[in-house]
């Protein structure tokens, strides 16, 4: 995540690069726990580009399958799923 943030900085206009740096932190947060103001701030974020974005959605997937595997098989079969979409994600950044 913090790789592809740092990348997209560097094309980004002055008020741009002023709106990612300073709302950085949030998108290492978890939706649940942003505030409506927060979530406002990461939608701006993740508009600025499609690969923060799409980055930004992988995290989410990895949390979700910590978050609802209920036994060891379903991990794995989630995780698999999770990595083969980080496999097709990571050609395109």
């Amino acid at each position: 995540m913090q790789n592809v943030r740092r990348r997209v900085y560097k094309d980004l206009t002055s008020r741009n690069k002023h709106l990612l740096k300073s709302n950085k932190n949030l998108l290492n947060k978890r939706n649940e726990s942003l505030s409506n103001k927060e979530l406002i701030l990461l939608r701006k974020l993740l508009d600025l580009s499609s690969d923060l974005e799409m980055v930004y959605n992988i995290k989410k997937k990895l949390i979700d399958w910590y978050d609802y595997s209920l036994n060891y098989n379903q991990a794995v079969v989630i995780f698999d799923r999770w990595l083969l979409c980080c496999k097709v994600t990571s050609e395109f950044i």
